[in-house]
This record gives C-alpha cells, structure tokens and sequence, in this order.
C-alpha cells in the first residue's frame, strides 16, 4: 500500500463562514471547509483518494484521486467538476462535467482535459507546470469546493507530490 503524507493547514476554517437561521430564529455560523494537501501520488498503479467533505485522504468515499499526473473524480459517486467561472459562480445553472470511463484505452478526465488540463507541460526540460487556474468540484455529499493544483514536485524535486488548495464554498 502506497504510504501517504497528507498536511491540512487550517483543516476547518470559520472565517467569512455565513450566518444560517435556526428554528428558534437565532443564527449560528456554518463551518466551511478550507485548507492546503500534499499527497503522494508517486505509484504508478494506485490512486490516493481524497475527500474534500473531511479534508482527509480516503481509500473509501473520496471525491478526488491522484496518480502521478492525473486527477480523477470518484468514479462510484455523483461527483462531478468544472472550471471555476469566478464570483458568478452559481452553482443551479452551471455545466457539471464528470469524468468518461466508457474507452478504458482513452478516458475522459475533467482536471485533464487537452485544451483545459490543469498543467503545461515542457517537453524540454520534461517540466510540469500547474496552471493558475481554479477548478469547482461538487463533492459526494453535495457541497461545492474551489480547488488549484499548486504544485507538482516537492522541496527536494520528486515529481508527483502534489499540493493542491481547496476551499468550500457558500452555496445558498
């Protein structure tokens, strides 16, 4: 089994977290979930799941999976992701997209699509830049995510130890 190391900084985060009404009429704030992963996604053959409702990797309810360059949403749940459109991002009228298993030769991933993939590649120097870009993931358990890719390769340049951000965002 692939041995993961996985740093969340600032695993729940309160801040700008919305007021929401109870019954009895006070409001109380909801939680969102923020914060940074670094996961080895070095093996060849494994995926590294991780799930973005608890902020941990997962091998069973994840919503993400890593290997090596790739990124794929789980294949056994309703997750499904885009592009982030920016401060209009209304979540009812967006275009979901999932991922495409149906030609195992040739699948279809939404973080790797070959105009809108989440890195550049140098063939010169064999370099895989993350791209600026921010990806919206609706999570297994209905919740919206802001997700970058931050980077590839770690301290010490190992290839396929991927940081990447994610933050929920306020859907109602």
């Amino acid at each position: 089994m692939v041995r993961i190391l996985i740093i969340l900084v600032a695993a729940f985060s309160v801040a700008c977290a919305p007021e929401l009404e109870t019954e009895g009429g006070t409001s109380a704030a909801v939680e969102l979930q923020s914060g940074e992963a670094i996961v080895d996604a070095t093996s060849e053959d494994d995926w590294v799941g991780f799930d973005l409702d608890s902020g941990e990797q997962s091998e069973d309810g994840w919503d993400i999976g890593f290997q090596r360059f790739r990124v794929r949403l789980n294949p056994d749940t309703s997750v499904e992701a885009g592009i982030y459109p920016g401060e209009d991002f209304d979540p009812e009228f967006f275009m979901w997209l999932v991922d495409d298993y149906s030609d195992p030769e040739d699948p279809f991933y939404v973080f790797q699509d070959e105009n809108e993939g989440w890195f550049d590649y140098n063939l010169m120097g064999h370099i895989v830049t993350p791209k600026e870009r921010d990806y919206v993931v609706n999570s297994d358990e209905g919740r919206v995510f802001k997700i970058r890719i931050l980077s590839y390769y770690d301290e010490a340049g190992t290839s396929a130890i991927i940081q990447f951000s994610f933050e929920e965002i306020e859907t109602t």
